[in-house]
């Protein structure tokens, strides 16, 4: 293991790999998307809540509810997903 990486429960986290200015841009470029896609708590086909929640951007997102697993051309709530931010 590099001494840049911690793992936490399977998760390897790389310290210093991307410049805190760039997480900067990433983290915006998702809380503007979640503005137009907010993050939805979907359920699965056998009704259960799913633990996390989601968002989506692009031309398709998944989502999942009683009629299954899929990718769709728009939101629950009718609206286009919006288009994948740049960073």
């Amino acid at each position: 293991m590099s001494k840049n990486q911690i793992d936490l429960s399977g998760v390897a986290i790389w310290k210093g790999v991307l410049p805190a200015p760039d997480q900067s841009l990433i983290v915006d470029g998702i809380r503007n998307l979640a503005k137009h896609a907010p993050f939805r708590q979907y359920e699965t086909p056998g009704g259960r809540k799913m633990s996390v929640r989601m968002t989506a951007a692009g031309q398709l997102g998944w989502v999942t509810d009683r009629s299954g697993y899929r990718y769709v051309p728009r939101q629950p709530d009718g609206a286009a997903w919006p288009p994948i931010p740049d960073t």
